[in-house]
């Protein structure tokens, strides 16, 4: 148990008052989320910008959600409509060994090891921990490659540091009788290993498979050098798993997906903070926990459960979202809330931004960017934009962002009138 934090947990810490010093006003764009602190007097007033393909920063282990899936790849969604792929040899070392085994194989009998595809592996809709490894600009965009990879994923947390009731995200790299042996990424970790009986909903398929896994005993060899784990993947343990406030001092064990029980500290229109151990938690307008509530819905002193998505490398922020992260493989009749991409329906304005204006279809909110709001010119100021709050406006749903669970659309009349079998487009930026 890390030491407590002797701290009101209804207190906002602010900084020391400063003599004033002019500087010419900075232009602050709302859609903007990399965080920014600028003070006045004894305040902080925080500003942060999303994710974007702009300042996204290899090496930044994320929470995403996985959109599509391939022979050889899988389409991974990232926060704030941020997607990238995770090809077939950044899954494990285990599963890219057995491909190399099977490839390499003159017998083109099966044998003993059966190798599964990502389709047969992966889900739409699950939720996976990834590294940025590259991204790229091109013509036709930005190539964000992401990792799988435990040691690349886990490679920040020490073995000294693993306790009961941690949550991991773990591979499946060997079955056998009774069980799993799950690859952890996490140096001196002899034996991470997972009973049948603690894996039942946890939907494995085979090596190589993604499983969430609460960490239910530590245990050190006999040479008291390396480390032995039991492991527990019942969805509802590993849903129900939570982290104290006094115990987000460790950034190495905030990994991407765990929650957090806090207490909300300020809320403004921009962002929401919540209170941790030793760093800021910041809550965007669109990671609340139901998709159409508002920051204004919140009072200082709430308790929330939050989840982290990623932590910035630089400044440490710890980002979280406040959604129901679901553990259990769901219908694309769920992920997708009754609709299909392709479908034309009604929504109705919620807020004109810079780059284009959100839409709420139904109980969810929907997205469409300046170029997809009509075939004419795009050029036009964000006061110019005929779309006045609350008017109603025939859209055609052209894909759904699955971490932000946020619909894609198009105004174009072009994409409108299409009558025959609509091709999918991801118009994610």
């Amino acid at each position: 148990m890390v030491g407590k934090v002797e701290r009101d947990l209804f207190t906002v810490k602010r900084s020391k008052p400063k003599k004033s010093v002019k500087r010419k006003k900075e232009s602050i764009d709302e859609d903007d989320f990399e965080l920014k602190k600028q003070k006045f007097s004894d305040e902080v007033v925080v500003y942060f910008e999303p994710l974007s393909y702009q300042n996204l920063p290899p090496g930044l282990v994320t929470i995403g959600c996985i959109h599509n899936i391939t022979k050889y790849d899988l389409g991974v969604s990232l926060p704030f409509m941020v997607s990238g792929k995770v090809p077939i040899t950044r899954i494990s070392r285990s599963y890219t060994a057995l491909l190399k085994k099977v490839t390499e194989s003159s017998n083109a009998d099966e044998g003993e090891d059966e190798i599964f595809s990502l389709q047969s592996l992966f889900k739409k809709g699950q939720y996976v921990v990834t590294k940025v490894e590259s991204v790229e600009k091109s013509d036709r965009g930005h190539k964000v490659t992401l990792s799988l990879m435990p040691q690349e994923v886990n490679f920040g947390i020490a073995a000294s540091k693993l306790r009961k009731g941690l949550l991991l995200q773990c591979i499946v790299a060997s079955i056998e009788d009774n069980g799993y042996v799950m690859e952890t990424g996490i140096s001196n970790v002899k034996v991470a290993f997972l009973n049948r009986a603690k894996a039942v909903g946890a939907g494995i398929v085979g090596v190589g498979s993604v499983v969430w896994c609460i960490v239910t005993k530590v245990k050190t060899s006999e040479e008291e050098t390396s480390l032995h784990l039991k492991l527990s993947a019942i969805p509802n343990e590993v849903k129900e798993a939570c982290v104290d406030v006094v115990d987000t001092d460790d950034f190495s064990l905030l990994l991407p997906g765990t929650a957090i029980s806090t207490t909300v500290t300020t809320v403004d229109k921009r962002c929401m903070k919540l209170l941790l151990a030793e760093s800021d938690g910041i809550v965007g307008p669109h990671h609340l926990q139901s998709s159409l509530e508002q920051l204004s819905d919140y009072d200082v002193g709430q308790k929330v459960k939050a989840r982290v998505m990623y932590i910035t490398p630089l400044s440490r922020v710890v980002h979280l979202t406040l959604q129901q992260l679901t553990f259990t493989e769901r219908s694309n009749e769920d992920l997708l809330h009754g609709l299909n991409i392709g479908d034309r329906t009604q929504g109705q304005v919620i807020e004109v931004q810079k780059r284009g204006v959100f839409f709420k279809i139904g109980s969810y909110r929907a997205f469409c960017w300046r170029k997809h709001l009509s075939d004419k010119d795009s050029s036009l100021e964000q006061d110019d934009l005929n779309f006045p709050p609350g008017s109603e406006h025939e859209l055609r749903i052209t894909a759904y962002h699955y971490m932000d669970e946020l619909y894609v659309v198009s105004l174009q009349k072009s994409i409108l009138e299409e009558q025959v079998s609509f091709c999918v487009v991801l118009f994610l930026s």
